[in-house]
């Protein structure tokens, strides 16, 4: 920024662009660090929406385990890629294409975040639906077939393993 002629109104816009991107990354930690800011007593603003929906549970492990099933840390991801996008928008005006990439990174990992928690609130939902079932699953044929040189192997020996363990 210091070896371009950029107006003040530029550089105003470069700075909110860095608040946004700022914002975004705290929000990251927040959710990264939500235990250990907590057991340290620092501020969280993960811990601070839980606890404004559950103002009377204090057990740190049970409002980690909600921050992923309540949709809150999905949230607080979608509201991090705003900010980066924010920042991307500012970033690709003034053509700056290191930050450009490094923003799509954060994008695309809150993105990737977001599909992660979905798909283990739904293996959650069908490891609930599947105790219910009167219905026993034999997954043992699983096991009969050659795997080995698939691509797909190691996804299939955590399929096993998560079946032989009712998920």
């Amino acid at each position: 920024l210091l070896f371009h002629n950029y107006s003040d109104a530029a550089y105003k816009e470069l700075i909110h662009a860095h608040d946004n991107f700022s914002i975004g990354l705290q929000i990251l930690d927040d959710i990264k660090d939500f235990k250990e800011d907590i057991s340290i007593g620092q501020f969280n603003y993960a811990y601070y929406l839980l606890k404004r929906k559950y103002p009377n549970d204090n057990d740190i492990d049970k409002l980690n385990k909600l921050l992923y099933i309540d949709s809150t840390a999905s949230e607080l991801y979608v509201k991090a890629s705003y900010y980066f996008k924010n920042a991307f928008t500012i970033a690709k005006k003034y053509e700056l294409t290191v930050w450009i990439t490094y923003l799509e990174e954060f994008i695309i990992k809150c993105q990737q975040a977001i599909s992660q928690i979905d798909g283990y609130k739904i293996s959650l939902l069908k490891k609930i639906e599947l105790e219910k079932s009167p219905v026993k699953y034999n997954y043992s044929i699983f096991k009969q077939v050659n795997f080995a040189n698939s691509c797909s192997a190691h996804a299939w020996t955590y399929f096993i393993s998560q079946a032989e363990t009712g998920f």
